[in-house]
């Protein structure tokens, strides 16, 4: 059931972020005057073809622009340290093989390293994602200040969870519960970081 829910999950909503860039990107050309099907597999199929040439560009973007010298690899080594994380999670959670050995170890090392990270990240940029200073933001702004939140409060979360699992104090049908909140506060987490990623923009920073 979970691996039905994540993929549905994970296809539509790249499916309705992609749409909505497609969207946005005619409504910004000169004379587009629609956005046909045929269009938009070709512009969907141009992206994921040229991906790899804008990492880069991308790179310069994000990081470069965004965040000043001494906070730069604290958000790289967030970005690393949850890749692996999802990665591993979701990719034996979906094919049904038990998280051990050196993943594990690596899952729960990097853990920690992530948990790290993630304080601070909000000390770090908390005061550029505060509700009450933005009367006059976007309704992109805003969107992407709630999903910073999302995903800080979800990665909270799986911190919180993946702590409780590691103490023997509770019953094997508890853990089985807080394990199954562990699992869809992941969920959470991807979610927003995808959806946090595609709304925010160099110039929201």
């Amino acid at each position: 059931m979970y691996s039905i829910i994540f993929i549905v999950s994970i296809l539509t909503l790249l499916l309705t972020l992609s749409i909505h860039r497609f969207l946005e990107t005619k409504s910004r050309a000169p004379g587009a005057s629609g956005a046909p099907s045929s269009g938009y597999f070709s512009w969907a199929l141009r992206r994921v073809l040229f991906s790899v040439k804008r990492l880069k560009q991308s790179y310069q973007k994000w990081i470069i622009k965004r965040y000043k010298a001494g906070e730069r690899w604290v958000f790289i080594c967030l970005a690393l340290t949850y890749g692996y994380l999802a990665a591993s999670g979701f990719v034996f959670s979906l094919a049904g093989i038990r998280l051990q050995g050196v993943f594990l170890l690596l899952h729960m090392l990097l853990g920690g390293l992530f948990a790290v990270c993630l304080s601070l990240a909000v000390v770090f940029r908390a005061r550029f994602y505060r509700f009450d200073t933005q009367p006059s933001a976007s309704s992109r702004k805003r969107l992407s200040i709630l999903l910073f939140w999302v995903f800080m409060a979800s990665g909270c979360l799986l911190i919180a969870t993946a702590l409780c699992l590691m103490l023997p104090i509770f019953s094997l049908r508890t853990q089985l519960d807080i394990f199954a909140i562990h699992r869809y506060g992941a969920l959470a987490s991807l979610l927003s970081a995808i959806s946090f990623i595609s709304f925010s923009r160099v110039d929201d920073s």
